[in-house]
């Protein structure tokens, strides 16, 4: 039956990818000043709005289907598990770039609708070929090419300052650049990938979609949760404020955000591992010591990392973003404090998704969004964008106890 894994194996992967994570959150950094230094709050909110809507399709249906990728990769053929899910990734995205065409010709706007699809299925491609990395542990290339698509964004703003394009649009051109550009890096750099493309038609993996259903199946209406969980709060925000608020919730909810980076080196690492176990035939507890060592760790170094940034978030605010978005220093480490219970529930959920444990993850991820939307609509109203910035973070540690409580019980 195999032994539980018990250690915590340091080795270099783990440092590149540690390494990795703080430039991409440096780079993100430079990217969140410049974005505060020359943008609008009203041409951040107006892009956000259209941002979050657009994201609410890849994270539906493009998200599950890469996780399932991913859990099928240890116990079928390579090859075959990528047609097939390359195959479900064109349907689905067939079916929305007819609808964003539709939108675009009804709006009589068909360059933003143009950038938009372009944007939707390159950061859906991008999103392939990390999960693929991951999934076999290429850690040098997993980490090489995050860092580089940060660069390339930072430097994509520059360009956009530089040219004077400074609303809403240009950071359009800038998001479809970035994610169409990095999706045929994607697609064209690694042979597996490149063959399972070119021999999309053949018809062997077709074995693959009773598992597939049901391992997505679940997940899609914990999408629709995680959505409403990460979201929603920016319409609550224009319903009784403005594009500006929600310009300034943006910007502060970024910079709080930064604390996922921290959580995703040791998510990297850790689903390989975990996956061995899976692949080995050993049952899903054998992960448990190892996953709750790390979790607990988490929690205890990211609190403090969080509890510092809140008593600095005045200087923190001053620094790294600039004084016309001064509403939005108050924010930002609420969400920091959101983003450590919600990362702390990612590590537990290494093993839910390894082994195939999808039905309790819808349950955790409605409750969350009903308590979401339920604070949202008590403390919205009343407090503007710090209500909605404690509804954010209310929910996520209401979520991340039902996680843990879920993963204890899971054998």
């Amino acid at each position: 039956m195999g032994r539980a894994l018990t250690s915590w194996p340091i080795n270099r992967s783990l440092g590149l990818l540690v390494g990795a994570q703080g430039a991409t959150a440096l780079l993100g950094l430079v990217t969140g000043k410049l974005i505060a230094l020359y943008l609008s709050p009203d041409a951040v909110g107006n892009y956000n709005l259209g941002y979050v809507s657009l994201m609410l399709a890849n994270t539906v249906l493009i998200t599950p289907t890469l996780k399932s990728m991913r859990a099928l990769l240890p116990i079928a053929p390579t090859d075959a598990v990528l047609r097939f899910h390359l195959r479900v990734m064109l349907l689905v995205y067939a079916g929305l770039l007819t609808s964003i065409t539709l939108w675009g010709v009804l709006m009589a706007n068909s360059l933003l609708a143009a950038l938009a699809g372009l944007a939707l299925v390159g950061q859906g491609f991008y999103a392939l070929g990390l999960e693929y990395m991951n999934a076999l542990a290429r850690h040098r290339a997993f980490s090489r090419t995050q860092v580089l698509y940060s660069f390339v964004n930072a430097l994509l703003i520059v360009l956009l300052v530089v040219s004077n394009q400074r609303q809403q649009t240009g950071l359009w051109i800038v998001l479809a650049l970035l994610n169409g550009g990095f999706a045929v890096v994607m697609l064209t750099g690694f042979s597996a990938l490149r063959a399972a493309f070119g021999r999309i038609s053949d018809a062997d993996s077709i074995s693959y979609w009773n598992p597939f259903w049901a391992y997505v199946r679940p997940l899609l209406g914990s999408a629709v949760c995680a959505w409403v969980i990460n979201y929603v709060d920016r319409y609550f925000i224009e319903r009784y404020g403005s594009s500006a608020d929600v310009g300034y919730y943006s910007v502060g909810y970024s910079l709080g955000s930064k604390i996922v980076l921290l959580s995703m080196p040791v998510q990297a690492y850790l689903t390989p591992l975990v996956m061995q176990l899976k692949g080995s035939g050993q049952k899903p507890s054998s992960a448990n010591p190892l996953l709750l060592r790390v979790f607990w760790l988490y929690v205890l170094v990211v609190g403090v990392i969080c509890l510092l940034f809140f008593n600095l978030s005045a200087e923190v605010g001053r620094l790294l973003l600039s004084k016309s978005y001064e509403p939005a220093f108050r924010i930002a480490p609420v969400i920091a404090f959101a983003y450590l219970g919600m990362t702390a529930s990612y590590i537990l959920e290494v093993k839910l998704y390894a082994f195939s444990i999808t039905r309790p993850i819808f349950s955790c991820y409605l409750v969350g969004a009903i308590v979401n939307v339920l604070l949202n609509c008590a403390l919205t109203p009343a407090y503007g964008i710090w209500g909605a910035a404690l509804a954010t973070c209310l929910s996520a540690f209401c979520q991340s106890g039902l996680t843990l409580y879920v993963f204890l019980k899971t054998e």
